[in-house]
This record gives C-alpha cells, structure tokens and sequence, in this order.
C-alpha cells in the first residue's frame, strides 16, 4: 500500500505533509509542485479509515503534519 513509500520517504526527510479536511496531499519540502498524492475519502471503506488513521499517527509522531 501507499503508506510504505510514505514512510520510506518520510525517513529520508524529503517531504512534508499537509493534511486537509477530505484529502492528503504530499509535497516536497524543496519545491511548491506535488511530487505525490495520496487521498482518502472520508467516507471510505473501514480499511482506507484504518490506513489514513495509522498514516496520520505515524506522521504526526514524526513531526511532519501540518493540520489545515
């Protein structure tokens, strides 16, 4: 799934997240133009619901989300 290469990239220290009320959306620290996106639909199934769970707890224990 999505989040490994989340959490592969987010060791390398490349990224930032910006987390916003129906999205994720993933950019790089060093330029404005999204190198990826990821998106979880707040209404979507329970497993999705798991991930971005799992997802945003895991950045925010990084240090790496920024809430809008």
């Amino acid at each position: 799934f999505a989040s490994d290469i989340v959490k592969k990239e987010v060791m390398d220290r490349n990224i930032r997240f910006l987390f916003r009320k129906d999205e994720w959306c993933l950019l790089r620290l060093s330029n404005t133009e999204p190198c990826c996106r990821i998106y979880f639909e707040m209404n979507s199934l329970e497993g999705l619901q798991k991930e971005r769970e799992e997802l945003f707890s895991f950045l925010r224990k990084e240090g790496l989300i920024e809430e809008e």
